[in-house]
């Protein structure tokens, strides 16, 4: 191609190039003045010293619990082959902390929230040997019985001021009534349900009815969870609804799944998932 030809063919390819690129600018001026009307001018930033600087505070107000401060050991009955692990206990262990209360575990741990199961023997001595310095022990569920030795000791310690707590839940194996009803408390078979109002399965309860006591104070509803009846010569605490049924025990009364010995340091609970986490959360089941 001779040189003529080559500036020709140049001039050609700058012009071709030059159109569109035109047409572009005429567009971009064209949606500016049309769509945007004006330009954006930036705020000025606020000149604030960090002593101004406030974090805001949500409306909402948050429980916080101002327990009673006391001193003293809490004995948990783990020697009898009880059918709990310490990962469920978090909250009554939580909760007897903030007060004060050192909590001594009766049994030999297994290192998988467990203990390794004792002898009669063993179990006697760990018994004798832990109530001197207790002042409440809690028995869960044990699946050994207590010996008359064993009932013998636990009532002398009752007797001398001692407070016992005994849990009970229906859906496992358990002898709790071998040391109940040293106490006048029996533990009935079968779990109370309700068809009627329940929280997401039947037999998840809501209890609302109490009687007038130290432990109930405060108390407006609690949900219990695959609970059981109980049956005591001494005071209800708390009883169910006429919708509420058992599946073996037949009664036209209310059930009682919180009482009290005739002694009154004595407590008995037919629940223990009630106070595990979530559960303990629900309504009222951490106050107390």
């Amino acid at each position: 191609m001779s040189a003529i030809g080559r500036f020709a063919f140049g001039s050609n390819l700058r012009r071709v190039l030059t159109i569109p690129l035109l047409f572009a600018a005429v567009y971009f001026l064209v949606a500016l003045f049309t769509y945007y009307r004006g330009t954006y001018d930036a705020p000025a930033t606020p000149d604030l010293l960090f002593e101004e600087i406030t974090t805001p505070i949500s409306a909402h107000t948050i429980f916080t619990e101002q327990p009673e401060i006391r001193s003293g050991v809490m004995v948990v009955d783990g020697a009898h082959d009880n059918e709990f692990d310490t990962a469920e206990l978090v909250s009554l262990l939580s909760s007897m902390a903030n007060r004060g209360i050192t909590v001594d575990f009766m049994g030999v741990a297994t290192g998988f929230g467990s203990f390794r199961r004792m002898t009669s023997l063993e179990r006697l001595e760990a018994l004798e040997s832990k109530l001197r310095q207790a002042g409440s022990l809690v028995v869960i569920a044990p699946r050994e019985p207590y010996t008359k030795q064993e009932r013998g000791l636990v009532r002398r310690f009752v007797d001398k001021g001692g407070r016992l707590l005994l849990i009970g839940d229906p859906t496992r194996t358990q002898q709790i009534n071998s040391l109940a009803e040293e106490f006048g408390l029996s533990f009935q078979p079968g779990f109370l349900y309700n068809q009627t109002d329940y929280d997401l399965n039947h037999r998840n309860i809501f209890v609302q009815d109490f009687f007038p006591d130290p432990v109930t104070e405060g108390l407006t509803q609690v949900a219990f969870y695959t609970v059981g009846a109980i049956r005591s010569s001494g005071p209800a605490l708390a009883y169910t609804d006429g919708n509420t049924f058992s599946t073996l025990v037949e009664g036209i009364e209310p059930f009682y799944p919180l009482v009290k010995s005739t002694r009154g340091n004595v407590l008995a609970v037919g629940d223990l998932t009630f106070m595990v986490p979530p559960q303990n959360s629900i309504l009222d089941n951490n106050t107390g």
